[in-house]
């Protein structure tokens, strides 16, 4: 083998190694390329459905607590999370850092509070607002998840259920199937939420950008006609299942809300539930939408371009 082409090899192995990681830079054909085809870990299908159903540990308050009781808390939500190995898998008995996206672009450092309890990974993630003027901010929070054992694990950020990830052996695969999770937003009343994903009404639509930009985190709302009055948004997982072909697979939540007026059993209440794909390379993209149950639907198109501007928002009913 040349020279030239055995160090090639042996640069992409080395970032195989390491995994890939999301940045918050633009990122152009090559760069995503480079993060989302080298290294990977397949997620077995089979084991999807069931890591949806246990429970979801969801809190009411998502906002910071201060580093330092002289110095105010950095008010701010979690957006989402993104594991941007190819498979969307962390590699087992290996550290892994976890970006979680925050609401606002800071200078100030985050930190990021890390503890494994049984299958659930709790992240605090706690920064200090000094009002120091910087030349670069961020939105990510970086965390630190120690070397973990194969399985599911349920991640909770600052109290709120983040979605759940899977720990597997490292192994190459053909195709990247990089993965984020939308974190839902925190309810306007107290709720209760014990954790039960619901199954969802077919009646409803979803919204999306037809057209977007190279390296984006294209956003989906889907709103789903007929939920309890008290469910809530469970979040969403999004997968960049293969060159050509995105799984949303969103969740709905039960939940109660004690003290409020008692609502009708069979009212229907619309509710609305995020997604957001992990940064994608050009190309023309298949949508299909995963129900609790494994079903899939397909919603429509997705096309990437190298382009300075996104076409519109568009809303089509879900078939």
């Amino acid at each position: 083998m040349p020279r030239l082409a055995s160090l090639a090899l042996l640069a992409l192995t080395s970032l195989a190694q390491l995994g890939c990681y999301e940045t918050n830079t633009r990122d152009t054909d090559a760069a995503i390329d480079a993060r989302v085809t080298i290294d990977a870990t397949s997620m077995p299908d089979a084991s999807r459905p069931d890591a949806i159903a246990p429970r979801l540990d969801v809190g009411l308050d998502a906002l910071v607590a201060p580093i330092d009781a002289a110095c105010p808390s950095i008010v701010e939500r979690n957006v989402r999370m993104c594991v941007l190995t190819p498979t969307g898998t962390l590699p087992e008995g290996e550290p892994y850092t976890l970006r979680v996206t925050r609401s606002t672009c800071r200078c100030e450092a985050r930190v990021c509070d890390v503890r494994v309890e049984g299958d659930r990974i709790r992240l605090g993630i706690t920064a200090c607002d000094t009002g120091m003027p910087c030349d670069e901010c961020t939105n990510d929070a970086e965390c630190t998840i120690p070397p973990l054992p194969s399985g599911v694990f349920q991640v909770i950020v600052d109290d709120v259920h983040a979605g759940f990830v899977e720990v597997e052996p490292r192994r190459m695969v053909s195709d990247a199937t990089p993965a984020c999770w939308a974190i839902p937003e925190t309810p306007e009343v107290p709720l209760e939420c014990v954790g039960d994903v619901i199954a969802t009404s077919t009646r409803g639509e979803i919204c999306f950008r037809a057209l977007e930009d190279v390296g984006s985190f294209v956003r989906f709302q889907l709103t789903y006609a007929c939920a309890g009055c008290d469910d809530w948004s469970g979040g969403c997982e999004a997968i960049r299942e293969s060159r050509r072909s995105i799984l949303l697979r969103p969740a709905v939540q039960r939940c109660a809300c004690p003290g409020c007026p008692s609502c009708a059993p069979d009212l229907c209440v619309p509710r609305t539930v995020i997604c957001e794909t992990p940064p994608l390379r050009d190309g023309l993209y298949d949508i299909d939408v995963e129900d609790l149950g494994g079903g899939r639907r397909f919603v429509g198109a997705l096309e990437v371009l190298d382009i300075d501007v996104p076409g519109p928002v568009a809303c089509t009913p879900l078939p």
